[in-house]
């Protein structure tokens, strides 16, 4: 356990605060490089080969907590075993105040240093995506539940589950963080009255990473299987029973999402720019393989750095590079709606075997639909590969009717046709889909995001007229 009282300065001098990740009126998590630095009148790290802390140089997440923190709390903490569900806690650091400090609103505290997790808070990925498919969310349940059947095995009390409390590590691993209460005094009956209220804020976390909205009391609650896409009646009501149930079990989640094949969190459109670069694309071949446990993704390889003669040319405006995958790319789960839908796609490009399709500059108002056209037609046609695999209706661009550009994102919307598919009344009803030609139409706001020359979907949104 490693603890260290100092002053304000020296704890601002040894932080590089890289970006925030969440904060409240309790506590601030920061994701920041630690670069401690030697004082006046001693060698540096380098020299001695001792850090204060025991922490090396490098990024962390910092929790900092504006009042004092429970020792005993951070103590058992420190003394768990590693959990692929928690986030480890390495270091904990006290804070004095000073008047400098309280000058600058900034008071005694405490700091807890943790694994770097980079990609941001669960919180963040849904606000970008609005709710993640099954897939993902089998990910997110096997992690969560494994951390907290290990906390409750030791007698903890997690007591404040929630998608802020969730963060992601750049292999797309969600691990439970802030922890509030350690093992007491409490009796076996309240240990476990509890216990099943951090059960329960699980399932309502899962549900509302499902649907995007936190479930509502019982009798107001749409059944889980007509919220949310791919949801089978037995999940449904396994999630509802451990919502209503006053001792739910772990267990139960855990039987009902083992069955899904499970694939890593796809945090890219949330996670901090400076990280994206690190975040391996999901395989194919684990879209395919059968069911098996969550296991932690293996290390991603960093991306060369680029030559500064080469970044230069990818940022220059007027040459927009459009490149197109061998493999096929990863887009995520989409809430389909004639097969392009509501929600998010996000996906990287692979390798490539083809010429890189040189866009021109976007000067005129008629040139400009003629360059953004071809970027939304070539990447719908890549999805229409994988659509073509699965006997689904493809898409073609009718028209395109509004272009906006935003630095390295475009806004497209276009009208878009499925030829031979027939919508039902649902979708004509209340999906904005019309039938003209004899063919099913639709329009769709496009917001396409452009990173080192690759261009990417990152949401296909229904018009509604």
């Amino acid at each position: 356990m490693h603890f260290e009282y100092f002053r304000y300065k020296r704890y601002m001098e040894n932080i590089e605060y890289l970006n925030l990740l969440t904060e409240d009126a309790r506590r601030t998590i920061w994701r920041v490089e630690y670069c401690p630095k030697p004082s006046d009148n001693a060698p540096s790290a380098a020299q001695t080969g001792e850090h204060p802390l025991g922490l090396k140089p490098g990024t962390y997440t910092l929790m900092r907590l504006n009042a004092a923190d429970d020792s005993a709390l951070a103590e058992a903490l420190c003394s768990l075993e590693p959990n692929p569900g928690l986030a480890t806690l390495l270091a904990v650091q006290h804070l004095t105040g000073t008047a400098e400090a309280a000058q600058k609103t900034e008071s005694a505290g405490t700091l807890q240093w943790y694994e770097p997790l980079e990609a941001g808070t669960l919180s963040a990925l849904l606000a970008s995506r609005e709710h993640i498919p099954v897939a993902e969310v089998a990910s997110l349940a096997r992690s969560l539940c494994e951390g907290l059947a290990h906390l409750h095995h030791q007698g903890f009390i997690h007591g404040a589950i929630s998608t802020e409390n969730v963060l992601i590590s750049t292999h797309g691993t969600p691990k439970l963080i802030d922890t509030r209460h350690a093992p007491g005094n409490l009796s076996t009956s309240a240990l476990s009255l509890a216990q099943a209220e951090d059960t329960r804020a699980l399932a309502r976390l899962l549900w509302h990473a499902l649907t995007g909205k936190p479930p509502a009391a019982a009798h107001e609650r749409i059944p889980l299987p007509l919220a949310a896409e791919d949801i089978t009646e037995n999940m449904g009501y396994t999630l509802e029973n451990v919502l209503d149930t006053d001792l739910p079990s772990l267990e139960t989640i855990v039987e009902v999402f083992s069955k899904v094949q499970a694939v890593p969190l796809n945090a890219y459109l949330s996670a901090p720019e400076d990280v994206r670069e690190r975040m391996p694309a999901a395989s194919n071949q684990q879209q395919g393989s059968k069911s098996k446990p969550v296991q932690n993704a293996p290390a991603a390889k960093a991306r060369p750095k680029e030559s500064k003669a080469r970044q230069e040319s990818s940022n220059k405006p007027q040459k927009k590079i459009l490149q197109t995958s061998k493999n096929r790319m990863l887009l995520g789960a989409l809430a389909l709606t004639l097969a392009v839908g509501v929600g998010v796609v996000s996906y990287q490009l692979g390798s490539h075997d083809s010429a890189p399709v040189q866009t021109a500059s976007a000067t005129t108002a008629a040139n400009e639909h003629d360059d953004e056209r071809k970027i939304i037609e070539t990447l719908i046609e890549e999805r229409n590969r994988e659509l073509t695999e699965k006997g689904a209706p493809t898409l073609q661009v009718r028209s395109l009717t509004k272009v906006e550009h935003k630095g390295d994102t475009l806004a497209l919307t276009a009208e878009v046709q499925a030829p031979g598919y027939t919508p039902t009344e649902a979708e004509l009803r209340d999906k904005g889909v019309r039938m003209q030609d004899g063919m099913a139409v639709q329009k769709v706001t496009f917001e396409l995001h452009q990173d080192n020359g690759h261009w990417r979907i990152a949401s296909a949104v229904p018009v509604s007229e």
